[in-house]
């Protein structure tokens, strides 16, 4: 710190944000002058705010922008005409608003963003072992980003297992529809102990690590080229959803450092039938089924994807065709009523399945 006078420069950190505003505090309660702008701001720039914080350790930057990040200048008033030098932080604010599908986004951020939370992704307040984090990539190889420079991920640096869940921004969904989320993912290790990386892909109407909905469970992951991988998801009732990926990679012995997950163009997208594909166009037999269920159409359509959730939302088989038609085996499935979407080049249907 730089003294004038014996004032020294205040310790200031950003302390907490929602969408209007953002909070600092000071290491010691004092008299302080603040002044603030969209980033990159600089001191005495056009469009900033100024404040005075009298006596106190926290100050409040109200009526603040949501999505957008804010440089903060803070000098102690020592009384008498004497400051101390300025220092600077960066603060931002979340962005809650819903999105609607068709929803994507590759993490860039805009000229005046600089946390991740500031697309709306955030992180549960509470229960984290571990953290996610926004990664950008720089300007000479390697670079790790799947589209743009930026891409999300968490790491395992420890022996101690991760329990990290990141959220999407609240996404409204029908109940009853098909959507399709894609991501691609990949791993990185510069440690001497490489360990592979696991986690989940989830859903709930929180973004906490209650209540979730599984949609995909990742173990061993380990390929350091990405991969696309599109889940389904027919929502039980209609909501705001939130998608979440968890980073649950066990303890494992001899982790050192940077055994990272890297996650990266992420969408939504509602999966709407074709008017010349209903449910009458294919088939699903024997039902009531015992061990198999077939698929047939009559329309010639190719198969790309079947999808079969229980009536609670959940996802129970997501297979991968491409075909006219195809064999289900539902012989791992508890006694129950499924519904049966299927996806293909001509739209989508969905079949009630009975499973004996």
């Amino acid at each position: 710190n730089v003294n004038f006078e014996g004032c020294t420069a205040p310790s200031v950190t950003f302390a907490s944000y929602n969408d209007t505003s953002a909070i600092i505090n000071f290491a010691n309660a004092g008299n302080y002058q603040v002044e603030y702008g969209v980033y990159p701001f600089t001191q005495g720039g056009t469009g900033g705010s100024t404040l005075n914080v009298l006596n106190a350790a926290t100050s409040t930057l109200p009526g603040l922008t949501p999505g957008v990040s804010y440089n903060v200048f803070s000098r102690r008033d020592c009384g008498s005409g004497n400051f101390s030098a300025w220092v600077t932080t960066v603060v931002g604010t979340s962005n809650s608003t819903v999105a609607v599908p068709p929803y994507s986004t590759s993490f860039e951020l805009a000229s005046n963003q600089n946390f991740l939370f500031n697309l709306g992704w955030d992180i549960p307040a509470t229960g984290n072992v571990g953290s996610w984090g926004l990664f950008k990539d720089g300007t000479t190889a390697p670079f790790y980003a799947d589209n743009g420079t930026f891409h999300i991920g968490s790491a395992i640096s420890t022996s101690t297992a991760r329990n990290a869940y990141l959220y999407s921004k609240p996404i409204a969904m029908t109940g009853g529809q098909l959507y399709n989320i894609t991501y691609k993912y990949r791993a990185f290790s510069s440690a001497t102990t490489t360990i592979p990386m696991a986690f989940r892909v989830v859903t709930n109407t929180s973004n906490s690590a209650t209540g979730v909905n599984v949609l995909t469970t990742k173990t061993g992951v380990n390929n350091t080229t990405y991969i696309s991988e599109t889940l389904g998801f027919t929502p039980p009732t209609t909501a705001n959803y939130y998608i979440g990926f968890h980073n649950n990679t066990p303890a494992a012995t001899g982790a050192t450092t940077n055994n990272l997950i890297f996650i990266d163009t992420f969408s939504v997208a509602s999966n709407l039938s074709n008017d010349n594909f209903i449910t009458f166009d294919f088939s699903v037999y024997p039902n009531p089924a015992n061990d198999v269920v077939n698929i047939s159409n009559s329309t010639s359509a190719i198969i790309s994807n079947v999808e079969m959730t229980d009536l609670n939302g959940r996802v129970v088989k997501n297979i991968t065709l491409n075909a006219t038609e195809g064999q289900i085996n539902i012989s791992d499935l508890s006694t129950g009523v499924y519904m049966m979407n299927v996806s293909s080049d001509q739209g989508t249907s969905t079949k009630k399945i009975i499973k004996n």
